[in-house]
């Protein structure tokens, strides 16, 4: 029997059975994102309230999309108001909280916070 050329033999993966290709993708992007998240993840701190301020700023949020007159999509925005929430410690530090950090804290009183 003649030997098989390079066309017909078959190919083995001597790794084991090959990942599909997006376990492989999911696997890239948790190496990239997870570490990235680190400066994001909550450093508890515990304060002494000494002022409580909130704040309303304008923002927009998308209502959807249009077509110009070229063709090209360009979001709606809408206006929309925002609310933030801040509490100064005791040594002039100003930390954002949530609106119900906020409205449970009290002035002279320990509130954990987020670093």
């Amino acid at each position: 029997m003649p030997e098989p050329n390079r066309s017909t033999r078959r190919r083995v993966n001597r790794l084991g059975p090959a990942r599909p290709f997006s376990a492989r993708l999911a696997a890239a992007f948790l190496a990239i994102v997870v570490p990235g998240c680190a400066p994001l993840a909550c450093d508890p701190l515990t304060i002494v309230v000494s002022k409580k301020s909130e704040y309303g700023r304008p923002d927009t949020v998308p209502r959807g999309f249009w077509t110009t007159g070229t063709g090209m999509l360009e979001e709606i925005p809408r206006p929309t108001p925002v609310r933030e929430y801040w509490l100064q410690s005791e040594e002039g530090t100003w930390y954002w909280v949530s609106a119900d950090q906020y409205k449970a804290a009290e002035v002279n009183q320990r509130v954990p916070v987020c670093r």
